[in-house]
This record gives C-alpha cells, structure tokens and sequence, in this order.
C-alpha cells in the first residue's frame, strides 16, 4: 500500500457505470461507492481530502495560525491526482486485464478499476497531466527553492520499481514522501523560507504517524506483497513485531504533538489552572 487510505468520501463526486462484471475498491480508498459499478473519474481525488487535513493540522501546530489559501487547498488535490492517480494508472497498464493467469492475484474489484482506467484512459491520463503541469508551475517555476521537493514528488513514478527495492524501508519512503507534501512544502510556500525546518518536534510527529499507519496497513496486505515479492517490515519480521513497531511508532508521534501542544499554550492552561 502507498499512500494514505481515505474513508472520508462516501460517494465521489463524478461517477460513470462500468460495463463490465468487476468493481474494484482501491486499497479501501473511497473513490468509488462500494456498492455500485461505479469510479470516480478523477483518479487520487479522494487523497486530496485527508492530505488537506494533515497540511492544516501540522501547519496550525507550527504557525498557531491557520496559513490555508485557495492555493495550498488545491495544492494537495493535485498531489493527491498525480502521484495516487499515476500509480493506479501505471498498474492497470502492467496487467494483461484479459489474461486471467496473469490476473489470478487481483482481486474482482481491483480488476474492475485497472479495466475501468484503462477504457477511460484519455480522461485519465489529461487530468493527471493537468495536475502534473499545476505542480510543475507551482514547485518549478513560481517558486524555484522547491526543485528538490518537486522531484521528491515525482518520484513516485516509479514507486512500483522503489517498493520491490527498497524492502523494509518502504513505510520510511511514503512517510517522508507525504511529510514533505503536505507540511514542509506549504510552510516553504506560505513564507518562503525553510523556518520549518527548525521545528523538528512537528514534521516528526507527522513522520511518525504516517509510518506507523503506513506499516499497519502493510501488515493488511501482507499476503499480497509476499505473493508479489515485496519484503516489507510485515513480511519480513511476521505480524506481532510489526504492530508492535507501528504502536511505538503512532506513540512517539502522540508524544511529540502533545510536546507541542504544550509548548504553545502553556501559558493558557497555567493560567487556567491558577485560576481554577
């Protein structure tokens, strides 16, 4: 599993009937309605939402202040297409959809959306290149210190090659990946300087909760990544060690955003408790 699984969308908000027999919902990702042949015809649209959600609540811990404009909203809906929706594009195009030996590890749902992409690909293909040129106007062109994080971005690209190579540092990978997209990049973008790079206890925490979930979810598919040779922590060191990880994981994240928490407004709830 790559990136963040969101079950905040119940239906998608565009939706088109799929002629064939299978449905597939994307690693528990909400883009389609569980219950109908349909998918969203933006591909990753569904991320946007919890990527939002992440940028707000670890921006707001640094700034104390809610930094959010049209363009940083919009932001992570194109970063959430881009990288989620190539991904699932690229997989759907490695598949011989119609030979089903090549399938047999593929789940009905699964198919049904890789047959889904695949019939729809120039709509497909032209809102994840919208998205891309969004991104590289943003990260390139209007604001040049961010080259770095553009590539970092791109890169998932080729996540299928990274994934099968990078073994147990997989969780490492995306939890970086999605750090660096949704809380150092805007604070780059808000202030145009690298001051958030001076406020570990934030960009940590979120590192850590995103491990820790990325790895739990990897315990989820575990029998699929052995079937495809991908080592990841849960493959490697069975299932109790790698919740065991995950737990210490989401821990230390609890305990960094509780650090923080205090170191802002400790002044209130001193107050608060001298005058109670």
């Amino acid at each position: 599993m790559m990136f963040v699984r969101n079950n905040l969308i119940s239906k998608p908000i565009f939706m088109k009937s799929l002629n064939r027999d299978s449905v597939l919902v994307l690693e528990n990702t909400t883009l389609i309605d569980e219950n109908s042949n349909k998918f969203s015809i933006i591909p990753g649209f569904g991320l946007g939402f919890p990527l939002n959600i992440l940028q707000l609540g670890y921006t707001y811990l640094h700034y104390n202040d809610n930094i959010i404009t049209p363009e940083l909203f919009f932001l992570q809906f194109c970063i959430g297409i881009f990288t989620y929706g190539t991904d699932r594009f690229l997989d759907s195009e490695n598949y011989d959809l119609t030979n089903s030996t090549k399938i047999i590890n593929l789940s009905d749902k699964k198919k049904g959306y890789y047959l889904y992409l695949q019939d729809n690909k120039i709509v497909t293909l032209s809102i994840i290149f919208v998205a891309y040129i969004f991104l590289l106007d943003e990260l390139l062109i209007q604001h040049e210190n961010l080259r770095t994080i553009f590539y970092i971005l791109t890169s998932t690209i080729f996540y299928k090659n990274i994934k099968q190579n990078i073994g147990i540092l997989k969780p490492v990978y995306i939890a970086t990946l999605w750090t660096v997209g949704t809380i150092i990049l805007p604070s780059i973008i808000y202030e145009n300087k690298l001051n958030i790079l001076n406020d570990p206890g934030v960009y940590t925490s979120s590192f850590f909760l995103l491990f820790g979930s990325s790895n739990l979810m990897d315990i989820e598919d575990i029998d699929e990544d052995r079937k495809e040779n991908i080592e990841t922590i849960a493959v490697v060191y069975g299932k109790k060690i790698s919740q065991y990880i995950s737990y210490l994981s989401l821990s230390i994240s609890m305990v960094l955003i509780l650090e923080k928490i205090l170191e802002l407004y400790k002044g209130e709830i001193i107050s608060h408790i001298l005058i109670t």
